[in-house]
């Protein structure tokens, strides 16, 4: 027995498209940062899997999260702002789009990984000590 699609509110897993490990690839990546607190649900999926129908390169992902990170981390560390995780891949989708329309040297990427590791270092410092103060 099969569901009608009309009534199946789910999208079908496509079959053998090889767009399953590249979907397991995304969701590491995006999990990896301390801002990021993603469930990784079926819209993320479905995200990466159309980026993956569309070509766009693991790399260009891995780029766009370490430079989504950093402006996020950025807005945390500069304006003192309430922290609010990153919740979804979504909120990469136009950097995504930046990264891809972008021919930027591989040197421009370390340093913004170097970046990500510097600010994410100075939040997590600054979160445990406030964490701590609020104990006491």
């Amino acid at each position: 027995m099969e569901i009608a699609d009309v009534y199946w509110p789910y999208e079908k897993q496509p079959a053998g498209n090889g767009s399953q490990e590249y979907v397991a690839q995304v969701r590491r990546m995006l999990l990896a940062p301390a801002c990021v607190r993603c469930r990784f649900t079926p819209a993320d999926e479905k995200l990466a899997r159309d980026l993956h129908r569309r070509g766009v390169g693991l790399t260009q992902i891995q780029r766009a999260i370490l430079l989504g990170c950093v402006r996020k981390y950025a807005t945390l560390l500069g304006k003192g702002a309430a922290w609010a995780p990153i919740a979804s891949l979504s909120y990469f989708a136009a950097v995504i789009e930046e990264v891809c329309q972008t021919n930027s040297a591989d040197s421009y990427w370390a340093y913004i990984h170097r970046k990500l590791s510097e600010l994410e270092r100075q939040w997590l410092s600054r979160n445990r000590g406030s964490a701590n103060q609020s104990a006491s």
